[in-house]
């Protein structure tokens, strides 16, 4: 497992855990951003949003094997 995947995986078991979005920071477009942004679409199936506001923002969101859901936001900041 990837430190991205790692980084998602803990970052699923505390959204669940405490019922609330986790919020994950990179630099847009940084090979971090690529790792975690890959990490996470592959978590959530496709489950997506963007938005920008200053830098990007993504929401993913999902369930795991017992159907409780997450949600996690990528946001971006520019160099």
């Amino acid at each position: 497992m990837s430190h991205a995947e790692t980084e998602v995986q803990i970052a699923i078991e505390d959204s669940i855990r405490e019922n609330r979005i986790v919020h994950l920071k990179a630099i847009v477009d940084s090979q971090q951003w690529v790792d975690l942004a890959a990490a996470l679409s592959a978590a959530s199936e496709g489950h997506v949003e963007t938005g920008s506001e200053v830098g990007e923002v993504r929401e993913y969101w999902g369930a795991d094997d017992d159907g409780d859901e997450w949600r996690i936001h990528l946001d971006g900041r520019l160099k």
